[in-house]
């Protein structure tokens, strides 16, 4: 059984032991909400018109996200544009997924994929491309982490508005004591985060890492608020293959 799997059943567990019906819709958590056109490279993954994950823009031709958001997937939007997971923004549909030939789904190495919409994105205040870094950042860098869903706890889940958490990159070797006891190894092309029961959590899966308009990961493996660290795809181990397979 991966971490990716885990997560999952600590987190219906935790729900199903006193928490209220809507908590099993929670995203980041302990996060704060984004205003609109405040992270303008975020882009919605909906299936049925319901969000299941996040991507972020390329170009004006492609978005990027995690192998495992698009895994068996064969119908699906993009909606850019919006701060909201439910209301606004443009949609476009889909015509080409390329996941890395390298994926593995159970332990989530090389988890990158990105998705070619079927006509350009029209760029807009709201709408922008993000910036990719080809380099990793050190330990003790705060980066920012967004997605849709709940800000805390205690309040409803059901806005459906973007919100950021501001984190901190981890060392490899804090990472893998902080997360021991789910028997999961870390992949060379993971970088982790953490803040104290904060995190991204169900339906952030493949949304950006950020410092500014710079991404430097992709959300892959998460620990809500079960006290683990997140574990990111690093842009910089999959860069070269993200810019060989988005042209514009």
């Amino acid at each position: 059984m991966s971490f990716f799997t885990i997560i999952r059943f600590l987190f219906l567990v935790g729900a199903l032991r006193g928490s209220s019906a809507s908590t099993l819709n929670k995203r980041i958590v302990n996060g704060a909400t984004g205003a609109a056109g405040q992270f303008p490279f975020v882009a919605s993954l909906r299936y049925a018109n319901t969000h299941f994950c996040s991507g972020s823009i390329v170009n004006a031709r492609w978005v990027l996200t995690t192998a495992t958001c698009v895994r068996g997937r064969t119908s699906f939007v993009i909606v850019v544009g919006s701060y909201r997971s439910n209301t606004g923004g443009v949609t476009y549909t889909v015509s080409t997924v390329k996941q890395h030939q390298w994926f593995v789904f159970s332990n989530q190495a090389y988890d990158v994929a990105v998705i070619q919409t079927a006509v350009p994105i029209i760029f807009s205040s709201t709408v922008q491309a993000v910036v990719l870094s080809s380099i990793a950042f050190p330990v003790g860098t705060v980066v920012s982490e967004t997605g849709w869903g709940r800000i805390k706890l205690s309040l409803p889940s059901l806005t459906g508005s973007l919100v950021a958490l501001n984190t901190t990159i981890i060392s490899d070797n804090e990472c893998r004591t902080r997360i021991l006891p789910l028997s999961y190894t870390l992949q060379s092309t993971h970088f982790c985060t953490y803040k104290e029961l904060s995190g991204a959590c169900l339906f952030d899966d493949g949304g950006p890492v950020t410092i500014g308009n710079l991404q430097v990961g992709i959300i892959d493996v998460y620990g809500c608020d079960f006290n683990y660290p997140d574990v990111h795809t690093g842009i910089a181990y999959v860069y070269s293959w993200i810019l060989t397979n988005t042209p514009v």
